[in-house]
């Protein structure tokens, strides 16, 4: 197969694949392969945060989720049958307040079936076997299944090609990191008699044993087994093995009918020095490497994804300067660093062995998680709706992801969703849209197809007079969100991330923002 690409994504995981449904969203033009057959046909990464359920909405990918998945929203620990800690996700500020349990596999079938549905094939077997750069494209040489070799050129390359990744080995950058001392084993298995489907178990009064459903009667199992002298080498389990983890270290009984798949593994902990070179980007493991304690590897990837398509795009298609695509990596290297620092901890204190750090971890786990506020700051945190771009050179008084505003949610979602800017135009408490026409008209003469406008407001009456996109906002709740209590307006970027909020009297230095990436 050989047909005209602008793009070459090596890798048809599940940040390959979120890559390729983002770029046909942008219409760019590529090519996806993968030197394995797809969907991979274990279970293998099974949490879905809520910021990627966010990133799913704004897809057009939510329903079709939820509808394989299952849905936890409570994080229990024990030490032995005594409840320490209870999580409520229901308290997390997003449309989504759980996380999603969904086997890789699936979400992959998931991908896969909706880029068939835009009849588009995913190339594999096929292996990248070389590539040089050149001064203004890649030279890139594939071998299919059959032994044919291929020469293409393509303008860009997204290595998502894994933790072994081909494209940063040939390119010698470095993949600094640790090896963790921990050894864990994992077991996917159908209850004959099941657990409360909605709860994630941890059991904490030896090494941690984890239980959580990923569908509605198979269960998967994480237990530390670094101590253990038959299981500390493991690479897989047998039943009996299974068996007996689960009567020392689970206070319930729990009847297992079939145990579907075991593994052993050992922690990598690295991070790439930079994701980008030159026209090359990084992105999922063959980036960033960590610990699976807190389930966010895959949607980091999935999120590296969704965060470097919308600046490829706009690249490519000739409205953004090339500099535009520098803030991947500023923006994603700081948060993979971020994600090793925090899940290497994390690893950490959850598999202490020492009897004496166990229990004053478990006392002081208990006395910190009894107040609401530390409960839902550590969901907030784990469900990645906490990250945030600050310090970013494309970010004005903003970084944050867009705010969720309860009811209206949905609502001003409707008006944002796509592959847009949107410009968040608020009245406040004035009568008049004198100004904020102005505005919309300056921004719609230079970036009518890049950048649309929405009207908030509480008043009705300028709805009436409003020519475009409006949200009534009509307890104001949105505005109190947005910290709005005069004119003003707020940039989110297509990712959903507020790039600059300010003043209505600041309109000329928001153009002079704009102007600073973007092109007439």
């Amino acid at each position: 197969m050989s047909h005209p690409a602008t793009v070459l994504i090596v890798g048809a995981g599940p940040t390959g694949l979120s890559m390729a449904l983002n770029l046909k969203r942008y219409q760019i033009p590529f090519r996806i392969i993968d030197a394995q057959m797809k969907p991979v046909p274990t279970s293998n990464a099974l949490a879905v945060q809520s910021r990627t359920l966010e990133v799913w909405d704004d897809m057009g990918l939510i329903q079709e989720a939820l509808r394989r998945g299952v849905k936890i929203n409570e994080l229990k620990m024990y030490d032995h049958d005594k409840n320490i800690v209870s999580i409520d996700l229901n308290t997390l500020d997003s449309a989504y307040p759980f996380v999603l349990g969904l086997a890789q596999h699936e979400t992959e079938k998931m991908f896969l079936d909706a880029l068939s549905q835009e009849n588009i094939t995913v190339e594999m077997p096929v292996e990248l076997i070389d590539f040089s750069e050149q001064q203004e494209n890649i030279r890139v040489q594939l071998r299919h299944a059959d032994g044919r070799e291929e020469t293409i050129y393509v303008d860009w390359l997204i290595a998502a090609d894994s933790g072994h990744s081909f494209v940063r080995k040939k390119l010698n950058l470095a993949f600094k990191g640790r090896e963790l001392p921990q050894h864990f084993v994992l077991a996917d298995f159908i209850l004959e008699k099941n657990i409360a489907a909605h709860k994630a178990m941890l059991f904490l009064s030896q090494s941690l044993l984890a239980l959580f459903h990923y569908a509605e009667n198979e269960v998967r199992l994480i237990a530390d087994v670094s101590m253990d002298p038959e299981l500390k080498s493991a690479k897989t389990l047998t039943d009996e093995q299974i068996f007996r983890l689960i009567k020392e270290r689970c206070p319930f009984p729990l009847t297992i009918q079939k145990i579907l798949w075991t593994s052993g593994f050992w922690i990598h902990e690295r991070l790439i020095s930079q994701y980008a070179h030159n026209r090359i980007f990084f992105a999922g493991d063959a980036a960033h490497l960590h610990s699976p304690v807190g389930g966010l590897g895959m949607n980091t990837g999935i999120q590296d994804a969704y965060n470097l398509a919308w600046k490829l795009a706009l690249v490519i298609r000739g409205r953004a300067k090339k500099s535009l695509l520098s803030t991947y990596n500023s923006e994603r290297h700081t948060v993979g660093k971020k994600l090793l620092r925090g899940t290497g901890i994390l690893t950490t204190i959850m598999t202490l062995h020492n009897v004496f750090w166990r229990r004053l971890r478990n006392f002081l786990y208990s006395w910190i998680f009894k107040y609401k506020n530390n409960q839902k700051r550590m969901a907030m945190t784990i469900s990645q709706l906490t990250i945030t771009y600050e310090k970013s050179l494309l970010t004005h008084n903003g970084g944050m992801r867009m705010p969720y505003v309860g009811v209206l949610h949905q609502q001003l979602f409707e008006q944002v969703r796509g592959t847009q800017f949107c410009l968040l135009l608020f009245s406040g408490k004035n009568n008049s849209l004198t100004e904020i026409q102005k505005l919309k008209n300056q921004i719609e003469q230079k970036y009518v197809d890049v950048i649309k406008c929405v009207l908030i407001t509480t008043k009705n009456t300028l709805i009436e007079n409003w020519k475009g996109r409006s949200v009534y906002d009509n307890n104001g709740r949105i505005h109190q969100y947005y910290r709005m209590h005069k004119s003003g307006f707020c940039l989110l970027r297509p990712d959903k991330y507020i790039g600059f909020i300010g003043k209505l009297s600041e309109a000329d230095a928001l153009l002079d923002y704009l102007n600073e990436f973007l092109k007439d």
